[in-house]
């Protein structure tokens, strides 16, 4: 959220929910001098959050008869003028992407805990995400950003590997999932998904419209992948990795942008929330 006033201040909160029955708010840690800008679970209780005052922070989330979030680490990645947009982990590493257009690679030896930055690269424009392959690897790490370019980049030696020309895609490189197999999906504001493929430098094998500018690409682990579609609502694909198509389309309960999404453990659920109108809606995958 951006208040009025001379200067404009951000300010966002992390919430935890239960939806056994319905929805219900069990716990909240107010952020009061920043916004967040993306939520990633590192592994079961423990989150991190990239904040537009330039910092990732840790939480731990304790569950039973007193839900509770508490903060145990910030980690400072860019000045507090700087939105760090997207935070991702590898094992042993952390990526984070910023709006000055800087994707930085940081290994930490526990986490959460001290950062070192090993590695950097940067886009023209805003570094929107960044995903760490082969999946569960951090050998390399791709950027997508408001340029239109695909940027590959080596952890070890902090060396460039290739970039995409801007022609291929049509707009900001909005999402990056790796898959097995040497399969690479990317979604776009020009509302494509493409899938890449190939050792190396990947070649396009296909593109498939999903009505949306294709902001989050989240798996579920077992051959789903949730799309969310920002004005498009959500999607959910599925099918061999190199022909991927939709089997379930989310356009209800929404009246902006869809922006971000998960699945339940189980995949039974799959949560959507969206931007303007601050909705968080819960679904029961039927595929």
């Amino acid at each position: 959220m951006l208040e009025d006033g001379a200067a404009g201040t951000r300010n966002g909160s992390l919430d935890v929910y239960a939806c056994s029955d319905g929805l219900q708010k069990v716990a909240s840690a107010v952020s009061a001098d920043s916004s967040i800008l993306d939520v990633r679970f590192v592994r079961p209780g423990l989150l991190a959050s990239a904040h537009s005052t330039g910092k990732v922070c840790f939480w731990r989330a304790t569950g039973g008869a007193a839900p509770a979030l508490e903060l145990v680490h910030t980690t400072p990645v860019a000045d507090p003028d700087v939105l760090a947009l997207s935070v991702t982990f590898a094992p042993g590493h952390m990526a984070v992407t910023l709006s000055s257009g800087v994707v930085r690679v940081y290994a930490m030896e526990a986490v959460p805990g001290p950062a070192t930055a090993v590695a950097e690269h940067a886009h023209e424009l805003e570094a929107w995400t960044a995903a760490f392959a082969p999946a569960g690897s951090a050998e390399r790490v791709l950027s997508g950003g408001d340029d239109g370019v695909l940027l590959a980049h080596a952890v070890a030696t902090d060396t460039p590997l290739w970039r995409t020309g801007r022609a291929q895609h049509g707009a900001g490189v909005t999402a990056i999932l790796p898959l097995a197999d040497n399969v690479l999906w990317t979604g776009s504001y020009d509302e494509q998904l493409r899938v890449w493929t190939g050792a190396g430098r990947p070649v396009l094998a296909q593109s498939l419209g999903l009505g949306g500018g294709v902001w989050r690409l989240v798996p579920d682990g077992r051959g789903r992948v949730l799309a969310c579609c920002m004005h498009g609502g959500a999607r959910i694909l599925a099918g061999p990795p190199t022909e991927p198509a939709v089997v379930a389309t989310i356009v209800d309960g929404h009246e902006s942008m869809v922006y971000g999404g998960d699945w339940a453990a189980d995949g039974a659920l799959v949560a959507t929330c969206s931007f303007y109108d601050r909705k968080l809606n819960v679904w029961r995958v039927v595929y």
